[in-house]
């Protein structure tokens, strides 16, 4: 937690000041990203288990990541957006 929360402050200082304009064209081109890596796999893929760090190293499947851990960080971004 403490690695992942050091992280997420990094980030944060890298992006500090930047336009709305700039945000939404990371947000499109990580998506993009997003989106071609999850095609990419196969359904094996997504049930295997990996230690997820910022869930404290608990083992998580792509798939429990998706329903869980994504869907916070898309609720998050859609209530931004409809401020």
């Amino acid at each position: 937690p403490q690695t992942h929360k050091a992280s997420n402050a990094l980030k944060a200082a890298q992006v500090a000041g930047i336009s709305r304009d700039e945000v939404i064209v990371l947000a499109r081109r990580n998506a993009d990203q997003l989106v071609a890596l999850m095609r990419s796999l196969v359904a094996e893929d997504f049930r295997k288990r990996v230690p997820f760090g910022p869930a404290g190293g608990r083992p998580l499947s792509i798939e429990g990541l998706g329903r869980s851990h994504l869907d916070r960080h898309l609720a998050s971004i859609r209530g931004t957006l409809r401020r």
